[in-house]
């Protein structure tokens, strides 16, 4: 367990330092979740890359059947999540000049597939456009360069729509230009609401 508590703690205090470079990597995907009045809620998968996800499965699923049990996900919730809402989840959405930062996030579940440790959570969004159409930006990056956070190539985007608006959505792949500049954002996800 004391092995968990120190990367979890270098996961959740980042380094700063601009020089920084990506220790732990999590490929990720987002459901965007829509009703008649906008976005209302992102829910994410995060999945962590094999050496981080062994060190924390191994202090973790204590009773070694290579599962989160539910007697185990709030420890893993409390040690290795919650630290997190510092830094939004790094969550970032910008509406026009309105921008968002989570500031807590719901349904959290860990979960072990193919030894890799998998985090599912939902932020609910309270950014909603004054007018349609409206667009929006969301960038799911760790400022700090410590995490490195990629979305999958296969589907990393889906919505679901519990409303009547017509959604479109793109990703904007910068990742070259960003390894070569360190301006910008790796990867944005354009959203565009339509009534």
């Amino acid at each position: 367990m004391k092995r968990a508590v120190l990367w979890i703690l270098a996961f959740a205090f980042q380094i700063t330092d601009l020089a920084a470079h990506p220790h732990v990597f999590i490929e990720h995907s987002v459901e965007i979740q829509v009703n008649d009045s906008g976005v209302q809620a992102l829910k994410l998968r995060w999945v962590f890359d094999e050496m981080f996800s062994s060190l924390l499965i191994q202090d973790f699923d204590t009773n070694k059947n290579k599962k989160i049990d539910p007697s185990e996900n709030p420890v893993v919730k409390k040690n290795g999540f919650d630290n997190l809402k510092e830094y939004h989840y790094f969550v970032f959405m910008k509406m026009g000049k309105k921008s968002y930062y989570p500031s807590h996030a719901e349904a959290f579940q860990a979960t072990i597939a193919r030894n890799r440790l998998v985090y599912i959570f939902t932020v609910p969004v309270t950014l909603k456009p004054g007018r349609f159409p409206a667009k929006a930006e969301l960038v799911i990056r760790d400022p700090s360069n410590y995490t490195d956070l990629t979305l999958i190539k296969s589907n990393p985007v889906t919505v679901t729509n519990a409303g009547s608006l017509k959604i479109s959505h793109r990703v904007v792949d910068n990742r070259a230009q960003f390894r070569r500049t360190g301006e910008g954002y790796p990867e944005i996800i354009i959203i565009e609401l339509r009534k």
